[in-house]
């Protein structure tokens, strides 16, 4: 992704290569932990779903057998 920015901002928009290569790196900087905190997030909400499901479909099972 900073590599396609700082083609853009290097190359179609004028600017310099420092400034192109510093906000490339500023932006490598936020989009990394930007996107290890919503991937994390996504998993942790996927799991705790799957989790939900199982122990729906065990208390279902658990109900059942008892009847």
């Amino acid at each position: 992704m900073s590599v396609i920015l700082f083609a853009l901002m290097a190359f179609f928009v004028g600017q310099s290569i420092a400034s192109a290569a510093a906000l490339s790196v500023v932006m490598v900087g936020i989009y990394t932990p930007m996107g290890y905190y919503l991937e994390r997030f996504l998993h942790r909400r996927r799991m705790a779903a799957e989790q939900k499901a199982r122990e729906a479909r065990r208390a279902e099972a658990t109900g059942r057998s008892r009847r």
